[in-house]
């Protein structure tokens, strides 16, 4: 009997194809973590704003960006304030809603504790006072977004390592299957049908 017929060599595999799986994780990565700090660029510029600190009942001079929050940390042990208002210069002095928003976040000097948070209406240097509490108070810009951006750069490592495992596997077993190929070559009948010995 004659040798057999000739069939093709192994195909190397995983194709390259799989190559776009990696190359997606890295971009997935760098589109998150741009469109995070773009979304939170601007109120993390507002929380660079200088802190403010005095007797609240006496009115507390303080450098506020509108529409951004802000946070008040009183003494531990005093109560918290009831109510506040603000008066910008050439203004009458008007209400400020204290809420809770962003509490989670808030990272108290030492010695002092959360007690309100409340959103500036416009930017400048007004003059806030409240009442309900004693002693010195403290009102801090909210920088939870820097919080929100370090997420986002963790997430987005991960995702980097993710890729560049994905791409030495992919490159690995790539390898191996070529080396197959090759080995799976040579034991094959040469171009008239012979195979070697």
């Amino acid at each position: 009997m004659g040798p057999p017929p000739p069939s093709e060599p192994p195909r190397i595999r995983p194709g390259a194809g799989w190559f776009v799986l990696p190359a997606a994780l890295l971009a997935i990565a760098v589109i998150f973590v741009v469109a995070v700090i773009a979304v939170n660029w601007d109120e993390s510029q507002a929380a660079n704003g200088p802190p403010a600190f005095g007797d609240a009942r006496e009115g507390i001079p303080v450098e506020v960006t509108g529409g951004y929050n802000y946070f008040i940390f009183v003494r531990d042990g005093d109560p918290p304030p009831t109510s506040c208002t603000v008066a910008y210069p050439n203004e009458d002095p008007g209400p400020v809603e204290l809420t809770r928003e962003n509490s989670w976040a808030a990272t108290p000097p030492p010695g002092y504790r959360w007690a309100a948070s409340f959103t500036a209406t416009l930017s400048g240097r007004p003059e806030l006072t409240c009442e309900g509490t004693a002693g010195i108070v403290r009102i801090v810009p909210d920088d939870t977004s820097y919080g929100y951006m370090g997420l986002a750069f963790i997430a987005g490592m991960f995702l980097g390592c993710a890729a560049l495992i994905a791409f030495l596997v992919i490159l690995l077993m790539r390898r191996n299957s070529a080396k197959d190929r090759g080995a799976a070559t040579a034991g094959m009948p040469g171009p008239h049908g012979s195979w070697p010995y």
